[in-house]
């Protein structure tokens, strides 16, 4: 019983980060700047436009990241909570009976084998730690059981998961823009270049998702000339914009494909 009150304490505990999460996010929301100097606040969007796009989005990631993985674990904790109410026990009992009476024993074999995978320089003797490393492995499986029987309570209740990855809106062009349905609830924004092998190998596959999905899909075209190693790129992206002025942006595409590669 001590055991699993241990337990359960630490799943509560993996939650706590998601609290501290929204700490953070209320004081940038706030307005308040991270620093002065000689009387002049940096703000928080300033700070942020230094970074730049790129180190932004790394940051921006690893937060979701962090905040998906204590909220699969709230979500846990809430689910073994949600089945306990039920039954009319508390979440401790629940995990007693559902989870450790019926966990298994670590065999010898077992043992020895999570031994050796833990100690491949040797420098432990297998019979001196053996009770230690049954102790820890019985531990590790009790977890792994902990979750299993955690996660299968979602088929017996409502969960849904609001928490969103972090995303860039990517501004383009109407005018350059192909499909059926100008509204289409999906667009692929390509980046491109004329003279490039690979993507022109890849105009039959967007073709066949706008034939496949004709009314839900439509192409967005962005120019991406790399005149390092195109040189005639810039000159034909620059050509094509000038058609695309005019209406005819996809009829040069289709009239001039794309220009030989070196």
């Amino acid at each position: 019983m001590k055991t699993t009150l241990i337990n359960l304490n630490l799943l509560l505990s993996l939650a706590l980060p998601l609290a501290s999460f929204g700490q953070t996010a209320s004081q940038a929301s706030s307005g308040d700047p991270v620093a002065t100097v000689a009387g002049q606040p940096i703000s928080e969007q300033e700070l942020t436009e230094t970074l730049g796009p790129q180190q932004s989005m790394q940051l921006r990631t690893q937060e979701y990241q962090a905040k998906s993985k204590a909220l699969e674990s709230l979500i846990r904790l809430k689910l073994v909570q949600a089945k306990a109410k039920k039954r009319g026990i508390s979440p401790e009992e629940l995990i007693k009976r559902e989870v450790e009476s019926k966990l298994a024993d670590p065999t010898d074999g077992e043992v020895e084998a999570y031994f050796w995978g833990q100690n491949q320089t040797g420098v432990e003797k297998f019979d001196d730690v053996k009770q230690q490393y049954r102790t820890s492995l019985k531990q590790l499986k009790f977890l792994k059981a902990r979750q299993a029987y955690a996660d299968s309570l979602r088929a017996e209740f409502d969960v849904a998961v609001l928490l969103r990855p972090p995303s860039v809106e990517v501004a383009y062009d109407p005018a350059r823009v192909k499909g059926e349905n100008p509204e289409a609830p999906v667009t692929i924004v390509e980046f491109s270049d004329f003279q490039c092998p690979f993507c022109k190998k890849s105009e039959s596959t967007l073709n066949d998702v706008l034939t496949k999905y004709r009314g839900l899909v439509k192409l967005a075209y962005l120019d991406f000339p790399l005149g390092e190693i195109h040189p005639e790129a810039q000159k034909a992206a620059e050509a094509a914009r000038c058609a695309g002025e005019q209406g005819k942006f996809w009829s040069i595409m289709m009239r001039c494909t794309r220009i030989r590669p070196n």
